[in-house]
This record gives C-alpha cells, sequence and structure tokens, in this order.
C-alpha cells in the first residue's frame, strides 16, 4: 500500500497535469477561426485569409483595381483586431497655434510631404478605396494641400468633414481635444490651440498603396462583419 508522502506526491502530480491544459489552452491560437473568409456584392469584394501563426492577408477590389495589406490579428471573444499593417500616410508632424482673432473657431490645416520629390502641378485625383480624393500644388505656399480629406473631431466618427480646395476644415464653436481620420489620429497637447497644420507623410502620390478600411471584426457564427464608427456593418458578411 502507498506510504502517504507517495499519494501526497501522485496527487500533486494528478492537480498540475490536470490544471496546465487550462492555462495553456487560453494562449494558444483559437484555430476555429483559422481560414479563408470572402465577400462580393457585385461592385466590391473583400478577402481576408487569418493564418496559423497569427499573421493575415487583405484583398480589397474594385471597378478601378485593387489593393492588398498584410499584418497580425488577434481574437478576443468575438472580435477580431488586425495590427501591424502598411498605413497609406501617416502624420508627420503637427504645428499647434492659438490665433486669438478665431475666437472660440478652430482651424485644421492638412499638407503632405513631397517625399520622393516628384513636384506636382496643378490638380490630380487619387483614388483610395474607390473614393477620389485631391492633391492640389500651391505656388504661394510651395507646398501640396490635400481637397476632400476626411477628417472628424473629439471622437464624432458619425460627423466626418471634408477639407476644402484649400486644405483646411473650419470648425465653429468647438474645442478640440482630438483629430482623427482614417489609419491615424492625433491628441491636442495645448488646450488653448484653434490652429493646426498637419503634415501627413507616406501619402500616395500616383497610385493607392494597400489599403485597411476596417480593424475591427465581429465574429457571427462563420461570418465576419466589419466595425465602422463603433458599429457593425452588417451587410458586409465575409464567409468562410
Amino acid at each position: 500500500m502507498p506510504h502517504t508522502k507517495t499519494k501526497t506526491i501522485l496527487r500533486n502530480i494528478l492537480y498540475i497535469l490536470t490544471i496546465v491544459p487550462f492555462f495553456t489552452f487560453g494562449q494558444t491560437v483559437p484555430q476555429s477561426i483559422v481560414g479563408k473568409y470572402s465577400y462580393s456584392d457585385g461592385n466590391f469584394y473583400y478577402k481576408l485569409e487569418l493564418k496559423k501563426d497569427s499573421t493575415f492577408s487583405y484583398e480589397h477590389s474594385f471597378k478601378l483595381g485593387s489593393t492588398s495589406s498584410t499584418g497580425k490579428w488577434k481574437f478576443s471573444k468575438d472580435t477580431l483586431c488586425l495590427t501591424d499593417y502598411e498605413k497609406p500616410w501617416t502624420i508627420n508632424q503637427v504645428e499647434e497655434n492659438m490665433i486669438d482673432t478665431l475666437g472660440d473657431n478652430s482651424v485644421i490645416e492638412v499638407i503632405i510631404n513631397d517625399t520622393d520629390a516628384i513636384h506636382i502641378r496643378g490638380e490630380h485625383n487619387i483614388y483610395i478605396d474607390g473614393q477620389p480624393t485631391k492633391v492640389k500644388y500651391d505656388s504661394k505656399t510651395r507646398r501640396h494641400v490635400v481637397a476632400d480629406f476626411e477628417i472628424w473631431v473629439n471622437n464624432e466618427c458619425i460627423n466626418p468633414r471634408l477639407t476644402d480646395k484649400f486644405g483646411r476644415i473650419k470648425f465653429e464653436d468647438k474645442r478640440i481635444k482630438i483629430i482623427s481620420f482614417d489609419y491615424d489620429k492625433y491628441l491636442i497637447k495645448d488646450p488653448k490651440s484653434n490652429y493646426f497644420i498637419l503634415t501627413l507623410s507616406n501619402y500616395p502620390i500616383f497610385v493607392s498603396p494597400p489599403t485597411l478600411s476596417w480593424t475591427k471584426w465581429v465574429m457571427t457564427g462563420e461570418n465576419l462583419s466589419p466595425l465602422d464608427c463603433n458599429k457593425q456593418l452588417d451587410y458586409i458578411k465575409l464567409k468562410r
């Protein structure tokens, strides 16, 4: 008959063998969602592949062409998050100013770096996700401004505004705390600032780069639907 001490050791070993799988299970990749998902409505085509090594590949096709992205993914509860992907534009620098004459109004100005030393003259339409965005060279300031560029402030993503032909947006009676747009955002450092010059880098000059409009997706059954402005777009369902 086993000694009492031997019984205790065997009991401890059995406990470890029983409890360890529960901890390791939570750390492994959820294999149930690994696979290829796609959807088409006749005008747009979406394809998302989730790989076992926690990387993804994404393709978005439309009448004017197609774009693709790669990066990493993680899954929590019912939400899929896509990270570490290439962004078509990011903020290079921001200049904050306080201009008393603006009063309670705020102005955001968007310009781009001519990183490739390609000096554009006149207006050019650049299509991002099938939508035209204009880049115009301002001969007076000798820089490129961005028109029709979508921006929202204070996380009010349901109410975006477009920059005008001078690359500016004027917000009336609104104290700005955060400036947001697709792929990037900026937190205001000086609450007294009411004029902001945003300089973008990696902005596409002639062609549309890899883009990824939605970084969060909700899993419902076997389908994935994107979250846009924290709202689920259930009319887009990527099926496996």
